[in-house]
């Protein structure tokens, strides 16, 4: 997750998890009733891991951090304005500035400071008025109702369960919730320290957003990310009206 963008392929199990999360209860209910049939190695193995709280805890995990963060991360690493100028390197590294100090919030040592995560008010990156068609449409998404005689909110509906999974069982629950969202804290450190460390401020990096010499600065603004689905934005960047150089 060290990429400023990332294709499906880097965050699919996020996204499956987010997509199928408000549904998890009723699939494992659904195995549940089958058990009672022949056996069925799919449906019996989804059963015994569902049953576990670890597993659980797991797919809420990564529902919530695409939720709260992936989602509008891959957006805006693919930001475009209307001129189709894409974010410039010194825009990238400031960016992954704000995914850093997400990771410094899940690696606290103070529950409560982990478990901010799912403040309503929580905003995991600096606001920018190019988001606002986006997320204008991201929070517009409908889904039909099980019964189908109707339409809801999806992302009102996630986040209802988001914020609210697992306080029937708190006690039990909450060690592990924020154990396994240490952990992606821990993963956003790891990762952006071995692949793009040097666009970090905290770390003084050369192509950072503080670190930057002056010369860089005056460039940036003439410089585009590659803007790949699988490799953008760090993959190449190029002088956006500049000859070759030589």
């Amino acid at each position: 997750m060290g990429r400023s963008s990332v294709g499906v392929r880097h965050e699919g199990t996020a996204l499956l998890a987010y997509e199928m999360f408000p549904s998890m209860d009723r699939v494992f209910g659904f195995t549940h009733v089958g058990l009672g049939k022949e056996p069925n190695i799919l449906r019996d193995s989804i059963f015994l891991r569902g049953q576990t709280i670890p597993q659980r805890v797991d797919i809420h995990v990564r529902a919530t951090m695409f939720h709260v963060v992936w989602d509008e991360f891959r957006a805006r690493g693919n930001l475009q304005d209307k001129d189709g100028r894409a974010l410039d390197p010194l825009g990238v590294a400031a960016l992954n500035d704000q995914l850093w100090a997400v990771g410094v919030m899940l690696r606290s040592e103070d529950d409560d400071e982990v478990l901010r995560i799912f403040d309503p008010a929580y905003e995991p990156f600096l606001p920018d008025p190019r988001m606002d068609k986006w997320r204008e449409i991201r929070n517009s998404r409908t889904v039909k109702t099980v019964d189908g005689t109707g339409v809801v909110n999806f992302r009102a509906m996630a986040w209802e369960k988001i914020s609210t999974y697992g306080r029937d069982d708190w006690s039990k629950y909450k060690p592990l919730l924020v154990k396994f969202l240490r952990l992606f804290g821990e993963g956003i450190r790891e990762s952006l320290t071995r692949t793009c460390w040097d666009q970090l401020s905290h770390l003084t990096g050369t192509y950072s957003a503080a670190g930057a010499q002056e010369w860089m600065r005056a460039k940036a603004a003439d410089l585009l990310p590659e803007n790949d689905n699988a490799e953008s934005p760090f993959a190449k960047v190029y002088f956006s009206t500049s000859p070759p150089l030589k």
